[in-house]
């Protein structure tokens, strides 16, 4: 009896200390948002490349706020920070520390022409770093100054790509894949069926990554005043791997240790050596006191940020699915003063049919006279593109990846694995001839593998109509520039798959002449929750997140996309309009 009385309280005491701990994290958000404006004169903004940046928040993830000091706002919240900041009298320059940041280079161009427009105000942009990565030096090339530490690294050596292939593997564990696709240039399933990279995919691959690398140098070589022989000296022979290289060939202006270089930033901005340096990162610049002016007009304009896989149901961030813009599609349809729509896509694709059904809300938005702009991000390709090709006109960045106009499915086939390799057998009974026609355990027919085959093909087929629909070209054109073939912003443009190069601001204002309004304001969507204790028990879940650990892994991740569609049986056999590898950005 005494344990059980034991037990009781040790658990309502448990209870009692979560509900304090729940109550002291309201009070100290409470007291975060309550604070009065605390930006002071002779402030620098801080920008730290570093950690995971989104274009659009869907939580207000205080929580992460809070106790993260690598949780950063969303990348268009620090852009509005720094055009504030650059007619802030007590924002005296910016400060970009280099980390090592998780974003494409679409959305490196947004930050870099930000911090371009600042520099116009004729204020300060300092840059420093331990490690430059090729994507951090990028942005910190439109610097006025690079410092780097005596004992750090400019490691720009060019792009490349690896991809593991895992049929041998298969093989020898008895797993058979069953792929169906269409588009010579469809290589998501390579892994699986290959030993090595295709012929068409190396070429496909190599040519992306060498436009990347002419459109991000040129952009150096014009912001550093470089020599492109001598760049090509530096990037070849792996140059950076020595500090005092990367102030000979210009790279960098100084090699400096940090506290020399914070004592440069105080008399940058007008401190004396005694005072303490006053850095604002752009998220509080937001919070408490930035002077960033919020325009309210009747009219508007829709940006919806499709950001993620398309699923077929769903509404978790890093998801597009009908589901979870259907409110949104409709508050647009029914609202009058909203005048156009911008879609902001950032997707690598994923289920066709969930791609169909959000093409069809694109359609009938149309259908209500009202402009339909796409503003392509990092990603808009495979079904990410598919569900922009119908807009009234489509702008990428140069940088942007699209196309990948194909179609495939897996089916895998485990019958020798249980057989021969665990010893495990099945038996069945069936009504009809095709009753486990896609089940992994017993050996596909040849008659459902016929009928898989034109299957793909079929909505191959469809996915060409779509494109020769809203591209205003014929099916054979369009056949031409697809068969699952990836392509940078720029060439999409001159094949005709892209109308304009530019970024999600000139995609507004596109949108906003073709609805002929010129005052207007934004309305974004999805909505964001503010729901502090949903979004403690999902970082609580992060925490324990095994899934998330494990695919952190390169490696592990290239076989993700496949391994998702084995794992969720409604997906099987299903056309995936998806991006066929993982592009790696650095």
């Amino acid at each position: 009896m005494r344990n059980f009385f034991s037990r009781v309280f040790a658990s309502c005491l448990g209870v009692l200390l979560f509900f304090f701990l729940l109550i002291l994290i309201f009070f100290i958000v409470g007291v975060s948002v309550n604070q009065k404006p605390t930006i002071s004169s002779n402030s620098i903004m801080h920008i730290k490349l570093d950690g995971e940046f989104k274009e659009k928040s869907e939580n207000a993830d205080k929580f992460k706020v809070i106790f993260d000091d690598i949780a950063n706002p969303d990348l268009g919240s620090i852009i509005k920070a720094i055009e504030a900041a650059k007619s802030d009298s007590k924002i005296k320059g910016i400060y970009l520390e280099s980390g090592f940041p998780v974003m494409g280079y679409s959305s490196a161009n947004m930050l870099r022409t930000a911090l371009s427009d600042f520099r116009s105000s004729k204020k300060f942009i300092y840059s420093y770093g331990e490690f430059y990565t090729p994507m951090t030096y990028y942005i910190a090339s439109v610097s006025d100054s690079i410092f780097l530490s005596p004992g750090g690294m400019v490691e720009i050596t060019g792009y490349a790509n690896t991809i593991p292939y895992f049929k041998e593997l298969s093989d020898e564990l008895g797993i058979k894949w069953n792929v169906f696709y269409a588009g010579q240039f469809k290589s998501a399933t390579e892994p699986l069926r290959l030993n090595k990279m295709s012929d068409q995919n190396r070429k496909q691959l190599r040519e992306f990554y060498n436009g990347l690398y002419e459109n991000v140098t040129s952009k150096i070589l014009k912001s550093r005043k470089l020599e492109k022989t001598s760049y090509e000296d530096f990037v070849n022979n792996f140059k950076g791997l020595f500090a005092e290289n990367a102030v000979k060939y210009k790279l960098v202006d100084a090699l400096i240790y940090k506290t020399d270089f914070n004592k440069m930033l105080k008399l940058k901005s007008g401190l004396k050596e005694d005072k303490e340096l006053k850095l604002v990162s752009a998220d509080k610049y937001i919070r408490f006191g930035g002077s960033i002016k919020s325009d309210h007009h009747k009219d508007k304009i829709a940006v919806l940020y499709m950001d993620g896989e398309i699923v077929n149901s769903g509404k978790d961030a890093g998801q597009i699915s009908p589901e979870k813009f259907e409110d949104a599609f409709e508050d647009i349809m029914r609202k009058d003063n909203i005048k156009g729509v911008v879609l902001r896509v950032n997707s690598p694709g994923g289920s066709g049919s969930a791609s169909d059904e959000i093409l069809a809300y694109v359609d009938r938005i149309k259908a209500k006279g009202k402009p339909v702009i796409v503003s392509m991000g990092d990603y808009a390709a495979s079904g990410g593109y598919y569900i922009s090709c119908h807009a009234d006109k489509i702008v990428a960045d140069s940088n942007s990846l699209t196309g990948s106009i194909g179609v495939f499915a897996v089916i895998p086939e485990l019958k020798q694995m249980w057989n021969d390799k665990l010893k495990i057998h099945f038996d069945s009974v069936k009504t009809h001839k095709m009753s486990l026609a896609i089940s992994p355990t017993f050996e596909m027919q040849d008659e459902a593998k016929v009928m898989m085959q034109s299957y793909i093909e079929q909505f191959y087929d469809k996915f060409l109509g779509v494109v020769a629909k809203g591209r205003k070209m014929t099916k054979e054109q369009v056949n031409e520039v697809a068969q699952g073939r990836i392509w940078l912003g720029s060439t999409a443009k001159e094949l005709g798959l892209v109308d304009e190069l530019g970024n999600l601001d000139k995609a507004i204002k596109i949108c906003a002449e073709k609805a002929k309004i010129k005052d207007y304001s934004l309305t974004k969507y999805p909505r964001m929750t503010d729901n502090l204790m949903q979004e403690i028990i999902r970082s609580i879940n992060e925490q324990g997140d095994i899934e998330a650990k494990l695919f952190k892994s390169k490696e592990i991740r290239q076989l993700k996309p496949v391994m998702d569609i084995i794992n969720d049986k409604s997906r099987i056999a299903e056309p995936q309009a998806k991006m066929p590898f993982l592009v790696e950005f650095k």
